[in-house]
């Protein structure tokens, strides 16, 4: 049942239990909760108390809604500061702004109104907040009888010392936005297998240099985790040649037994193994990962640093 009230539409929403329901209990008490539908966005109020708003989340969920758009609920003061879903509003703001451009009509905005609430109450209601994780996804994606994701999940089972953004990029084909684009399609389920042969076939080359002990562990892995990354670009080149990067790594191991520097960076992961592959080579064998530009900064870096 809806109704105007204060010029604002507000939606009452009752729960009514019925006992063809095989999983609602007929003792079950039957609630009701007024929230209210509203156009007139702007009237809302950012309070200064709360979290800084994330513009990427913003965009990222304002993206979403236009492929899938589900009804949510704010809720507010009675003052009207967001106590818990500003980025949800933000989000809305942006979509309604598409539709008016492509000729839609705006959604309104629900809302619920707490008396009282502030500060502390918005602090309690986000603080135990999680996103989906990659596993859960996964999870959900399985159980749906996604293909795609249950190749994901044999892989990383297969491999398990390779990260989350290097399978993607292994099994997509997307080497070059595995943290961005293609990490995002993973997440709202649009993440595709381009060839799964291939992938094996490339991580026997990663597992190949990693066996060498060139690549170091460091704490947690980090390092591994971000050096096996790196290496794709090397691997997937027209120019790649393995064999001339294992007899590379061989030449140096003679002289001594360290592995490459630690970093979490993958820029100066790639630094060190383009430095490696190069190493006495002819011009015309040479590989190209980084710029120049590049090269020559993080040779500063190591200089300096």
């Amino acid at each position: 049942m809806k109704k105007i009230v204060n010029n604002e539409l507000k939606v009452v929403g009752t729960l009514e239990v019925k006992s063809n329901l095989p999983n609602l209990k007929q003792c079950d008490k039957v609630t009701s909760i007024d929230v209210y539908e509203t156009y007139n966005i702007d009237k809302f109020v950012i309070a200064d108390w709360n979290r800084e708003v994330r513009t990427d989340k913003v965009k990222s969920l304002s993206e979403r809604m236009k492929t899938f758009f589900l009804p949510f609920t704010i809720v507010v003061n009675e003052l009207l500061e967001i106590i818990d879903g500003q980025h949800r509003f933000h989000a809305l703001k942006l979509y309604n702004e598409y539709r008016v451009i492509v000729g839609l009509k705006p959604i309104p905005l629900r809302y619920e109104i707490k008396v009282g609430w502030g500060m502390k109450e918005c602090k309690e209601l986000n603080s135990e907040t999680s996103i989906f994780s990659n596993e859960d996804v996964l999870k959900q994606e399985v159980y749906d009888g996604n293909e795609n994701y249950q190749l994901y999940g044999e892989f990383k089972k297969e491999y398990p010392f390779l990260g989350h953004n290097t399978i993607i990029g292994i099994l997509s084909g997307n080497i070059k936005n595995t943290k961005g684009g293609e990490n995002k399609s993973f997440k709202i389920g649009e993440f595709k297998v381009k060839d799964y042969q291939l992938s094996i076939e490339l991580t026997n080359k990663i597992i190949d240099i990693v066996e060498t002990g060139i690549i170091p562990l460091g704490d947690r892995g980090n390092p591994q985790t971000t050096y096996t990354l790196s290496i794709l670009p090397f691997i997937v080149s027209e120019k790649y040649d393995h064999q001339l990067m294992l007899n590379q790594i061989n030449k140096r191991n003679k002289y001594t037994k360290d592995s490459l520097p630690e970093s979490t960076k993958l820029t100066t992961c790639k630094y060190y193994l383009q430095k490696l592959y190069n190493n006495d080579t002819d011009k015309k064998d040479k590989i190209s990962i980084l710029t120049k530009a590049q090269m020559y900064k993080e040779e500063l870096k190591r200089e300096n640093g």
